[in-house]
């Protein structure tokens, strides 16, 4: 590096992984030749502060709900992002291959390869809402709002894996009616993600690998008939690929009859009427993700 880079850093303090101090980060950063603004995730207005300052890189130290947090600004994010994984799934920084030793990632951000980050858009009863990792209905969207206390992030996924074979257990089936770029698909499921990156929810690996920066999008559906499948993949780690059936197109449409709807971490209200209809497409818009050799 021949001259200082200039480093905004987005950190979310109560990250899953507790580790790794703000000073560590500060630390880290200098000590691989950056300058870098230090912002805690609730300081939005210091944030778009340094936002226009026009850093050389932004850094997210957090989970995906700090990612997500990117989408409010994602028009002025010209300049590439670097994630430090610190959350519990941490679903976009894994499905980028990328570890959580975030102290030896830093050293590693300078001239590292650019890949793209999806960024899709939802369409309902609440309007517009953009998103990161995916849009889902069934059984993990109630998931998604419980706050999981433990020691580290990767104790707080093990709690969280049995609590989704609890849930696979005894949730209840819904009919689900979808399209995919025209293609109808009805079934009874348990759940459906919507989404471009391989990982949702509680780290599920439901994709092989993702897809985010192709311009198409993944509809994943668990039926009702693989829900014995389902509780034996997830007991078992290296059980291979999961049971469930993924459909790839540019836009999908689902009708909202009765299973929760969540958009990214956000659980969603249900309009008073029976049902409604949701559109789930990208919008063209990319994220600049720093992947450094040897993660992907």
């Amino acid at each position: 590096m021949t001259a200082a880079m200039r480093a905004l850093l987005l950190h979310n303090p109560k990250a899953g992984d507790n580790r790794v101090s703000a000073d560590d980060l500060v630390r880290g950063f200098a000590k691989a030749g950056y300058e870098v603004r230090y912002c805690s995730k609730d300081d939005t207005a210091g944030f778009a502060a340094g936002l226009a300052s026009r850093p050389d890189l932004v850094a997210v130290a957090g989970g995906d709900g700090s990612v997500g947090q990117l989408l409010d600004f994602h028009a002025a994010l010209t300049m590439p992002v670097a994630l430090l994984p610190m959350g519990t799934s941490n679903n976009i920084a894994r499905s980028f291959g990328m570890s959580t030793d975030v102290l030896a990632l830093i050293p590693r951000l300078d001239g590292a390869p650019v890949r793209r980050l999806d960024v899709g858009i939802a369409n309902g009863p609440w309007g517009y809402r953009l998103f990161v990792e995916s849009v889902g209905l069934g059984l993990l969207a109630p998931m998604m709002t419980r706050r999981i206390e433990a020691e580290t992030a990767a104790k707080a996924r093990a709690v969280v894996r049995k609590m989704v074979i609890s849930t696979v257990r005894r949730a209840k089936a819904g009919r689900l009616w979808l399209s995919v770029d025209g293609r109808i698909v009805e079934d009874d499921v348990l759940m459906a993600e919507v989404t471009s990156i391989s990982r949702v929810g509680p780290a599920l690996p439901l994709l092989a690998e993702s897809h985010t920066g192709d311009g198409r999008i993944d509809a994943v559906i668990l039926r009702e008939a693989d829900r014995g499948a389902m509780i034996a993949w997830l007991r078992d780690e290296d059980g291979g690929p999961p049971p469930v059936t993924a459909f790839r197109g540019r836009v999908v449409a689902a009708r909202w009859d009765g299973l929760p709807l969540r958009i990214d971490d956000r659980r969603m209200r249900k309009p008073d009427r029976k049902s409604a209809h949701v559109f789930v497409r990208l919008i063209g818009a990319e994220i600049g993700i720093l992947v450094p050799e040897g993660e992907a």
